[in-house]
Protein backbone atom coordinates (compact mmCIF):
# COMPACT_ATOMS: atom_id res chain seq x y z
CA UNK A 1 0.00 0.00 0.00
CA UNK A 2 2.53 2.36 0.79
CA UNK A 3 4.27 1.64 -2.09
CA UNK A 4 1.30 2.29 -4.12
CA UNK A 5 1.04 5.85 -2.73
CA UNK A 6 4.62 6.75 -3.43
CA UNK A 7 3.97 5.68 -7.28
CA UNK A 8 0.56 7.77 -7.53
CA UNK A 9 2.51 11.00 -5.21
CA UNK A 10 5.66 10.51 -7.68
CA UNK A 11 3.81 10.94 -10.77
CA UNK A 12 1.48 13.38 -9.60
CA UNK A 13 4.65 15.81 -9.11
CA UNK A 14 5.92 15.68 -12.77
CA UNK A 15 2.25 15.80 -13.90
CA UNK A 16 2.14 19.13 -12.68
CA UNK A 17 5.99 20.19 -13.18
CA UNK A 18 6.40 24.30 -14.12
CA UNK A 19 6.35 24.93 -17.85
CA UNK A 20 10.55 25.31 -18.83
CA UNK A 21 11.89 23.29 -15.75
CA UNK A 22 12.67 19.57 -16.34
CA UNK A 23 13.13 19.38 -12.36
CA UNK A 24 10.07 20.48 -10.70
CA UNK A 25 11.48 21.12 -7.19
CA UNK A 26 14.10 23.54 -9.05
CA UNK A 27 15.73 26.31 -6.69
CA UNK A 28 13.92 24.38 -3.84
CA UNK A 29 15.58 23.33 -0.77
CA UNK A 30 14.22 22.12 2.73
CA UNK A 31 16.10 22.71 5.46
CA UNK A 32 14.18 21.61 8.86
CA UNK A 33 10.90 21.33 7.34
CA UNK A 34 10.67 24.92 5.94
CA UNK A 35 11.22 25.68 2.21
CA UNK A 36 14.02 27.73 0.76
CA UNK A 37 14.13 29.43 -2.91
CA UNK A 38 17.98 29.19 -3.79
CA UNK A 39 19.69 30.17 -6.84
CA UNK A 40 23.07 31.47 -8.82
CA UNK A 41 22.79 34.10 -9.94
CA UNK A 42 24.21 34.33 -14.02
CA UNK A 43 27.43 34.85 -14.23
CA UNK A 44 26.79 37.94 -16.54
CA UNK A 45 24.67 39.95 -14.10
CA UNK A 46 26.88 38.72 -10.71
CA UNK A 47 28.34 42.19 -11.01
CA UNK A 48 25.59 44.36 -10.98
CA UNK A 49 23.77 42.17 -8.77
CA UNK A 50 26.40 42.58 -6.20
CA UNK A 51 25.91 38.56 -5.36
CA UNK A 52 26.52 35.24 -6.64
CA UNK A 53 23.60 33.58 -5.55
CA UNK A 54 19.94 34.63 -3.56
CA UNK A 55 18.79 32.71 -0.65
CA UNK A 56 15.92 33.30 1.22
CA UNK A 57 12.59 31.31 2.74
CA UNK A 58 9.46 30.91 1.70
CA UNK A 59 7.85 30.94 4.61
CA UNK A 60 5.99 27.94 4.21
CA UNK A 61 6.44 24.19 5.10
CA UNK A 62 4.17 23.17 2.19
CA UNK A 63 5.45 22.09 -1.07
CA UNK A 64 2.84 22.82 -3.74
CA UNK A 65 2.74 26.73 -1.83
CA UNK A 66 6.99 26.79 -1.76
CA UNK A 67 6.19 25.96 -5.78
CA UNK A 68 3.80 28.58 -6.37
CA UNK A 69 6.10 30.74 -4.54
CA UNK A 70 9.35 29.51 -6.39
CA UNK A 71 7.56 30.44 -9.83
CA UNK A 72 6.67 33.97 -8.95
CA UNK A 73 10.84 34.33 -7.52
CA UNK A 74 12.02 32.91 -10.70
CA UNK A 75 9.88 35.57 -12.85
CA UNK A 76 10.77 38.74 -10.69
CA UNK A 77 14.11 37.81 -10.33
CA UNK A 78 14.20 37.43 -14.56
CA UNK A 79 12.95 40.98 -14.96
CA UNK A 80 14.90 41.81 -12.25
CA UNK A 81 18.07 40.88 -13.89
CA UNK A 82 17.13 42.04 -17.68
CA UNK A 83 16.35 45.52 -15.82
CA UNK A 84 19.74 45.21 -14.38
CA UNK A 85 21.44 44.84 -18.10
CA UNK A 86 19.28 47.50 -19.50
CA UNK A 87 19.81 50.82 -17.50
CA UNK A 88 22.27 53.00 -16.43
CA UNK A 89 23.06 53.11 -12.13
CA UNK A 90 20.66 55.24 -11.49
CA UNK A 91 17.86 53.63 -13.22
CA UNK A 92 19.75 49.97 -11.41
CA UNK A 93 18.60 51.43 -7.92
CA UNK A 94 15.26 52.09 -8.59
CA UNK A 95 15.02 48.85 -10.60
CA UNK A 96 16.43 46.92 -7.05
CA UNK A 97 13.56 48.42 -5.15
CA UNK A 98 10.97 47.23 -7.65
CA UNK A 99 12.31 43.49 -7.40
CA UNK A 100 12.13 43.74 -4.08
CA UNK A 101 8.81 44.70 -4.17
CA UNK A 102 7.85 42.04 -6.63
CA UNK A 103 9.41 40.14 -4.26
CA UNK A 104 7.71 40.25 -0.94
CA UNK A 105 4.31 40.31 -3.31
CA UNK A 106 5.49 36.94 -3.84
CA UNK A 107 5.99 35.82 -0.93
CA UNK A 108 2.65 37.07 0.23
CA UNK A 109 3.44 40.47 2.34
Amino acid sequence: MYILMYILMYKSVYISKPAGMSDPDRYLKNRNGKWYYVRRIPGHVQDLAGQSRTSLTLKTESLETARVRRDAMVEADAAYWEKLLAQSPAEQAEARYEADKARCMALGF
